[in-house]
């Protein structure tokens, strides 16, 4: 499936790096790596390489993510536990019950029942759990999904390195890269919950078979192919993630025909094949895009002016980075509380001694085309980021240009402060190039510098907090089969938003919800107030005649309420008509004398 040797190209991606303005072509990159590589190293075929690199990706994230609660692996969560967090354990845990069921699981009535609701507009993740499903089935949906969080660590880092080790031919230097691509802010910040968003690892893979297909090592068909997987992948990970990746994906490809020189044929065609395989990829998942088209929120989700990054940013941590406490949050959280962004979606950090390696490889690697087109890319990406508005330590000035393509309907719903992920896949390549070029006399500097901004992007320690996902013993014992009947539609009452989908996964979807928490509310329930659900953390006055309405047009016929939040709800309860018939093991549960819910007086 490689290209055979007559059509190999005059010229390589490492040819192409190494070209200066003039058009000459000075010393390649060697395998030596500047005496940087040990032996063994060198010695080891590509493959094995890439294992090497891999196993240290996984074993970094499960020593920093992970080592706080690696002896309550199957009760508390890799990341932070709270609000989102809880969507994906349910999307695993409904993806393995669909499987089983061989239902569609683009559409279920596990929630927002009686009439059910698409899933092709939340943070659904398929892939996910099609991949979790025997973990799913062994050990849960809170291993499944602890698994998943390291996993996606690990290969955003393997991935990155395979696009560095491409260039370099190094492989210390790339194995340095991938670190600055999987521990960067964007995948520090998301890592507290939001797996969908971690999961970008296609995004460096795409990267990584478009070089090989401009260098002639892959061909054709193989090519499209590998790259319509590719996209795929992408897209049932994150419908965002992709939609990014695209546009982003595009300017790259743009300064990379500018850049190209004679190349710029080879570099034409892959975007062409690339384009093809798009095609493919829309066709094989045209149902889950007309779902997705058909179900998108009327209304922009975030205000991208109050979701992008701050200028301060670049250089500022939020509380949760900061090399392992070496740069204490109390110092930082002076100039970031400031910033619009919340803390764990800002993704602008890149720390001071990062700079100074761009600064440094734009001074050293001046002359070659290369260089030129990175940092274009990493500039073009860091505007993107600062969103409409520019914000100065929290205050906005003026327009960006961001305002312009905030518009377009594919991106509408992208956050800005989102965007560094690409130019941190950018800056990986860049410190792996400047290492990998290192004369001998520079070669400490330059290490120093770049281990220094892996150091300082490091997560803080007990970052994040790593809550329990406490599930009441009244679903994880059984229980609830001596209570509700299978396929009940109940509406439960948490603790806090979310967990009525950890209490259903609990019980293998045996009740159904007439709501829960995925993200934005689907158009069709958003005009109900009562779809956003009720917890006992955040109790609303909802008047007793529009819960009973709710109740019945939902067909609800049992009232689940945790134990922190029964003495608050029963008597809005008692008003709508209801009777306690169980209390114990964490909740209490209520229904209606006749079957209906009806608004009575209470003294």
């Amino acid at each position: 499936m490689t290209v055979p040797p007559d059509e190999n190209p005059a010229t390589t991606v490492d040819d192409l790096v190494e070209l200066d303005d003039a058009g000459s072509e000075t010393q390649p990159l060697e395998d030596a790596e500047n005496g940087a590589t040990l032996s063994w190293a060198r010695s080891l075929p590509p493959w094995s390489r890439g294992l090497i690199a891999f196993v240290a990706y996984l074993i970094a994230a499960v020593a920093i993510w992970a080592g706080p609660i690696i002896g309550d692996f199957g009760t508390r969560s890799v990341g932070n536990g709270k609000g989102d967090a809880k969507i994906y354990e349910w999307a695993i845990g409904w993806m393995h019950w669909s499987l089983l069921h061989r239902t569609d699981p683009l559409f279920t009535h596990a929630v927002f029942a009686p009439s059910g609701t698409s899933l092709a507009w939340t943070s659904f993740l398929p892939a996910g759990g099609f991949v979790m499903f025997p973990v799913r089935t062994l050990f849960g949906s809170v291993v499944a999904t602890n698994v998943l969080m390291l996993l996606a660590s690990a290969l955003a880092g393997w991935a990155a390195y395979l696009v560095c080790v491409r260039l370099t031919h190094a492989f210390w230097p790339s194995l340095v890269g991938g670190f600055l691509f999987a521990y960067s802010a964007y995948m520090t910040g998301q890592g507290h919950g939001h797996l969908n968003l971690i999961l970008i690892f296609p995004a460096p893979l795409a990267v990584y078979l478009i070089i090989r297909r401009v260098e002639g090592s892959i061909g054709q068909v193989a090519f499209v192919v590998l790259m319509t997987l590719t996209l795929a992948t992408l897209f049932l990970c994150s419908t965002e993630v992709f939609a990014t990746t695209t546009f982003f994906g595009i300017i790259a490809y743009a300064i990379a025909l500018i850049a190209a020189g004679r190349d710029r044929g080879r570099v034409f065609e892959s975007g062409a094949l690339t384009a093809l395989a798009y095609l493919f990829t829309f066709i094989v998942l045209s149902p889950y895009l007309i779902a997705a088209i058909r179900n998108q929120p009327p209304d922009v989700i975030r205000d991208p002016a109050h979701a992008s990054i701050d200028l301060y940013s670049f250089l500022v941590p939020r509380s949760f980075m900061g090399g392992l406490h070496l740069v204490s949050p109390a110092f930082t959280e002076k100039w970031s509380d400031r910033f619009t962004s919340l803390p764990i979606e800002d993704a602008g950090y890149i720390s001071i001694a990062l700079v100074a390696v761009l600064i440094g490889f734009a001074i050293t690697e001046r002359r070659r085309k290369g260089t030129w087109g990175l940092l274009a890319f990493v500039a073009i990406v860091s505007v993107a980021a600062l969103g409409p508005v520019l914000h100065v330590m929290g205050r906005g000035s003026v327009t960006m240009p961001w305002t312009f393509a905030s518009g377009v309907p594919l991106l509408r719903n992208a956050t800005p402060q989102r965007f560094p992920a690409y130019s941190a896949l950018a800056i990986g390549v860049i410190a792996a190039l400047w290492l990998a070029r290192a004369p001998e006399k520079t070669v400490v500097i330059r290490w120093s510098l770049v281990l220094l901004g892996v150091l300082l992007l490091l997560p803080n320690w007990a970052q994040p907090n790593h809550l329990p996902q406490t599930v009441p013993a009244f679903f994880t014992s059984g229980e609830y089969q001596k209570v509700l009947q299978p396929e009940e539609i109940v509406f439960a009452i948490p603790k806090s938003k979310g967990e009525e989908l950890l209490w259903q996964d609990a019980t293998d979807f045996s009740f159904r919800l007439p709501q829960g928490y995925l993200g934005p509310v689907p158009v069709a329930f958003a005009d109900e107030p009562l779809s956003i659900g009720l917890t006992a953390s955040q109790p609303s006055a909802v008047p007793p005649q529009e819960l009973v309405s709710w109740l019945d047009e939902h067909e609800v016929t049992s009232v689940v309420v945790a134990d922190v939040g029964a003495g608050s709800f029963a008597p809005l309860l008692r008003s709508a008509g209801g009777h306690l018939i169980y209390q114990g093991d964490g909740v209490s549960v209520w229904r209606p004398s006749d079957g209906i819910w009806t608004l009575v007086s209470t003294p």
